[in-house]
């Protein structure tokens, strides 16, 4: 027969054994919950690792957007730039075809020009080999030289009043002057002939090495005197 002892010594054995597999489902528990833990703290890990990642990926991104931005503004900068250019190179050339277009219509103004001075220059040679003439024929019949003041004379009468004066010789008088120097519309003013004709009498001149004009300043200089 069992005592009651016994029994609560039983009872005891009994319930020390239900601690022990609950303290052991316990611990199996916690080593669990510990397990999943560390599982838990290595993926954390790795989310931070990659988070970090993404971070310094997005950071150099950021830096290229950022060197794109700076491409992009200097880029607007050069094209602002080049359209200036482009801009005054147009105002240039626009100036150019001005410029060209008026040398034309000079030189077509000169060409005229040129052709009645060829024909004043013909009757001018006429006139001066009647002179010659006239010369040859007073020189028989006085058996004397004409006095060469006579003869000049002559000459200038017909050059101011006949042919109503070349350019070429009026304004080599009035480089002549007080000045040496003049500018192109001062010779017009001051000689009464068209623009044209005073522009082509300026290169026949220079062409013989009596003036020297330039063209951006439009002063037209003696470099040979005469008297």
């Amino acid at each position: 027969m069992i005592t009651e002892g016994e029994q609560k010594i039983d009872s005891a054995i009994e319930a020390a054994g239900l601690i022990d597999k609950t303290l052991k489902e316990v611990r199996d528990t916690i080593q669990n919950i510990t397990n999943q833990l560390r599982e838990k703290d290595e993926e954390l890990k790795r989310y931070r690792t990659e988070i970090e990642e993404l971070n310094k990926k997005i950071n150099e991104q950021q830096q290229e957007l950022e060197a794109k931005d700076k491409s992009i503004k200097e880029l607007e900068t050069g094209i602002k730039e080049k359209e200036e250019e482009i801009e005054a190179l147009t105002k240039d050339l626009e100036a150019v075809k001005e410029r060209s277009a008026k040398r034309e219509e000079e030189i077509r103004k000169m060409e005229e020009e040129n052709r009645e001075m060829k024909k004043e220059l013909q009757g001018i040679q006429e006139q001066l080999s009647k002179i010659s003439s006239m010369y040859q024929e007073l020189s028989k019949q006085k058996e004397e030289a004409i006095n060469v003041r006579e003869l000049l004379t002559i000459y200038v009468t017909l050059l101011e009043e006949v042919f109503a004066g070349l350019p070429h010789a009026r304004i080599l008088w009035l480089l002549h002057g007080a000045r040496n120097v003049l500018t192109r519309e001062e010779l017009t003013k001051t000689s009464g002939f068209q623009p044209a004709t005073v522009l082509k009498s300026i290169y026949d001149l220079q062409s013989a090495k009596l003036v020297e004009y330039d063209m951006d300043t439009q002063n037209v200089k003696l470099i040979r005197k005469l008297y």
